[in-house]
């Protein structure tokens, strides 16, 4: 920090302006570039907790998804430590009858719902 902020002294998230849209195209997305994955360990209690908290994390996101080039929330998997080959769905992501897909979760039991 510079001045002597302390990260509580910093403005509110309401003090910065959001980033334009990003171009529709980038490097990553044709076929002569490889894409890649972030990956980010958030660790749960079971995989019931870790599919509802994915769940959460991943709607939350997609409310920013003109501002994160390359969020594909409807594919997020958990996985169990140490075992990074059995992904586990989190979105049921079934394309609806008007077009759109379901955001519940992927083991649901109501009609596919946005």
């Amino acid at each position: 920090m510079t001045n002597g902020q302390h990260p509580t002294d910093l403005p509110s998230a309401d003090y910065f302006t959001p980033v334009p849209p990003p171009r529709p195209t980038t490097l990553a997305d044709t076929d002569e570039h490889p894409r890649y994955v972030i990956h980010i360990p958030i660790h749960a209690r079971d995989l019931t907790a870790a599919i509802e908290m994915a769940h959460t994390i991943a709607v939350t996101l997609a409310d920013f998804r003109t501002y994160l080039r390359g969020l594909d929330y409807p594919e997020t998997t958990v996985t169990i430590e140490g075992d990074q080959e059995q992904h586990h769905r989190v979105i049921c992501n079934l394309q609806r009858p008007d077009g759109t897909r379901c955001e519940q979760l992927n083991a649901h039991e109501a009609p596919c719902a946005r």
